[in-house]
């Protein structure tokens, strides 16, 4: 999970975090359990539960957003690495926090590559925004980075506002 969008001070309940994620408190059990929620994701208290901050938040809204859309949960946790920040930028394009006229990523895909399957599990990841200079091989997923922006509750704006305050004045870019 990227580190360098933007963090707070972890306050939100699994409970609250389904309100914003559709990922219920089972579910986030389920998938931690099963190693798709790392130790990195969400603060655990010394009474044993779980707090999350904005950040994580939208981790697991993107990876929901993929699980829901019928991407395997090894993909969508890989997938969701690689576009959280591709839709951290998109989303405050959309709300016109501020705009980044440079490298607007729309699609990432992720193809099979048989080069070297030990990689990534066999897959390779591209942004793209031209689709016509995209070939897909034998099997890829395109995810649609701005689609998933726009997906976003608003829940996010006013915290990615202040974050888009921070990247701007630390002189970060989408890449």
């Amino acid at each position: 999970m990227p580190d360098t969008l933007f963090h707070t001070t972890p306050s939100m309940s699994p409970a609250e975090l389904e309100s914003i994620t559709g990922l219920s408190p089972e579910m986030q059990r389920d998938w931690r359990r099963r190693g798709y929620i790392n130790e990195k994701l969400g603060t655990l208290q010394e009474n044993g539960r779980w707090l999350y901050d904005w950040s994580d938040a939208l981790f697991l809204c993107i990876m929901q957003q993929l699980y829901s859309a019928g991407v395997e949960l090894p993909v969508t946790q890989r997938a969701t690495n690689t576009v959280m920040k591709y839709v951290w930028f998109a989303a405050m394009r959309n709300w016109r926090i501020f705009d980044h006229p440079e490298k607007h990523r729309h699609f990432v895909m992720f193809k099979s590559t048989e080069a070297d399957p030990e990689i990534h599990g066999g897959w390779a990841t591209l942004p793209i925004n031209d689709l016509s200079k995209c070939s897909a091989g034998p099997a890829a997923i395109l995810i649609d980075v701005k689609h998933i922006a726009l997906c976003l509750p608003e829940e996010f704006k006013p915290v990615m506002t202040k974050g888009a305050i921070i990247t701007m004045a630390m002189g970060e870019d989408a890449d």
